[in-house]
């Protein structure tokens, strides 16, 4: 429901197999003067809450997670078949990871590409 002060929304909430209707009032601030601003209102009130903010590649674990391996893809992809399996072979430590998991540093070099055009 919605008035000229504030909007009330709906919702189920459900924790098994018990579900419980609940209610959540907000305010718009400040109130409406006309029932003609209530939709510019709400949809101004759904950019704020729900539009995406730079800020989440940085504080979100999913999305840092996301972007960066997604930098590594294109790093890997920039440099080259034959560029990055040479540097992984001069790196001790990331020859051995890589070969552990992958077998080799091309066929690893092939998968980085792959991945990268295929995403």
């Amino acid at each position: 429901s919605v008035s000229l002060t504030e909007y009330t929304l709906s919702y189920v909430l459900c924790d098994g197999d018990a579900c419980s209707m609940k209610k959540v009032a907000v305010s718009f601030k400040p109130p409406l003067a006309s029932a003609g601003m209530v939709r510019p209102s709400l949809i101004a009130e759904h950019h704020r809450a729900l539009q995406p903010k730079f800020s989440w590649l940085i504080t979100d674990p999913i999305m840092r997670m996301l972007f960066g391996a997604c930098i590594l893809l294109g790093v890997g992809t920039a440099l080259g078949q034959a560029e990055l399996p040479s540097r992984i072979n001069d790196t001790p430590w990331a020859s051995s990871i890589v070969t552990t998991v992958f077998g080799s540093a091309e066929f690893f070099a092939k998968v980085v590409m792959g991945s990268w055009y295929a995403s």
